[in-house]
């Protein structure tokens, strides 16, 4: 007999949508890649989703710059009462993983089309990421 039970997927993403998006091109970009910021926002919508927002400012030292915001609605539809703590860690950290490779690849679309060289935004540990940025703002 097996023991182990499989919840199968208890976050679902009910909508995923580009919300802002944009490049502004000061000077001809060097070949050195842009710095970037990320943010992101989790607000409750009343209705048990929850929109996930994630934004990456990206700006290139000549001043040229570009930024992406793009919103996930998800909700946690688990068959059992789940714990609070795994509840927001899917909301915190598994939302963050389905949106980023749309992210990422929406900034290589949007830096390929001014002429310059695309940039190839690498794959990162975005939670990991964000919440080293929030230890860092708490200090």
């Amino acid at each position: 007999m097996n023991m182990e039970k499989n919840y199968g997927c208890v976050l679902r993403l009910h909508n995923l949508y580009i919300e802002e998006m944009g490049f502004i091109r000061e000077s001809d970009p060097n070949k050195i890649d842009p710095e970037l910021m990320y943010s992101r926002a989790i607000i409750s919508n009343g209705d048990g989703t929850r929109s996930v927002r994630l934004r990456v400012d990206g700006a290139y030292s000549g001043g040229t710059r570009f930024h992406i915001q793009m919103v996930g609605v998800f909700m946690v539809d688990a068959p059992e009462e789940i714990d609070d703590e795994t509840r927001e860690t899917l909301y915190t950290d598994n939302t963050l993983a389905i949106m980023f490779p749309y992210v990422r690849a929406q900034i290589t679309l949007l830096t390929t089309q001014p002429g310059i060289d695309p940039f190839y935004m690498p794959p990162i540990n975005i939670t990991g990421l964000l919440k080293e940025l929030d230890k860092e703002s708490k200090a």
